[in-house]
């Protein structure tokens, strides 16, 4: 309808109507986009705040191979097993040796050795990472994962967020 005007005034109004729309919601996209990349948020789930959660645990295991076990309440930790495979080797150049819920569990992907290219091995150092994040509903549920660890050591830790936690375990120093 727009060049079916034929009245110059009107249809240039119309034009500079619908440019001034357009370059107003570019521009405050633009600012939103720059204003949330600085926000911290402090959902557990974000992808930067996984993210945060990998970079402190591959700067803990300073270049060496780790098993990384993840707790989150919803069971299925895919974005985490996705940022190890992922993000990991792009940034690192290595995955961990084993990424699951618990140890010896079954594989979530059928064949997934044939994806887990860039496995580093742990060797004798056996450093094993755990991410937690804060089960509300359940805590015994959370309590009862950890347990599984209880023969581990906490070498080092870090909260991330209020509801997502970070920890390093390694083998007890006997005195």
């Amino acid at each position: 309808n727009l060049f079916s005007i034929n009245n110059p005034i009107p249809k240039f109004i119309l034009v500079m109507f619908l440019v001034l729309t357009f370059s107003s919601t570019i521009k405050e996209q633009l600012i939103y986009v720059n204003n949330s990349s600085k926000i911290n948020s402090q959902d557990p789930s974000s992808q930067k705040n996984q993210i945060r959660a990998l970079d402190w645990i591959y700067s803990q295991a300073d270049g060496k191979g780790f098993k990384a076990y993840t707790y989150v309440p919803s069971v299925y930790d895919y974005s985490f097993n996705y940022l190890y495979w992922w993000y990991g080797y792009k940034k690192y150049g290595y995955q961990p040796e084993d990424t699951a819920y618990l140890p010896n569990q079954p594989e979530y992907i059928k064949d997934s050795e044939r994806i887990w290219t860039h496995k580093k091995p742990v060797g004798e150092t056996d450093i094993v990472m755990l991410i937690s994040e804060k089960d509300s509903e359940i805590a015994k549920r959370e309590l009862a994962w950890r347990d599984n660890f209880s023969k581990l050591c906490v070498v080092n830790s870090e909260l991330i967020t209020k509801s997502l936690y970070v920890e390093s375990l390694g083998k007890c120093k006997t005195k």
